[in-house]
C-alpha cells in the first residue's frame, strides 16, 4: 500500500521517485473487495529512477506504523540532496 511519494529534483530534472509503503503478504489474494487486505507495520522507503524506470539503491526502512490496515494514513515525505525526512 503506497502512503505518499515524493519527487527530487537531480540537475534541473525530476528525476528519481521516493515511495513510502506498507507491504502486503506475499501472494495475498483478495477474496472480499470491501475488506482491507493485512498490511505490514513496517514502512519501507522505495526509490525508482524515473529515467531508467528502474529501482535505485537501497531500500530503506525506518520506523513502524500502529494503525490497522482500514485505517492507515498518509505519512508526508521530503527529500533534499542529502536528507529522506517524514
Amino acid at each position: 500500500m503506497v502512503i505518499d511519494m515524493c519527487l527530487r529534483v537531480c540537475l534541473g530534472v525530476y528525476r528519481y521517485l521516493y515511495i513510502n509503503s506498507r507491504a502486503w503478504p506475499s501472494g495475498y489474494k483478495i477474496s472480499e473487495p470491501l475488506e482491507p487486505p493485512p498490511i505490514a507495520e513496517n514502512i519501507s522507503i522505495h526509490v525508482l529512477d524515473l529515467q531508467t524506470m528502474t529501482e535505485s539503491g537501497p531500500v530503506f526502512h525506518s520506523h513502524k506504523a500502529k494503525t490497522s490496515n482500514d485505517e492507515c494514513f498518509f505519512i508526508f515525505l521530503d527529500v533534499s540532496d542529502f536528507y529522506v525526512a517524514r
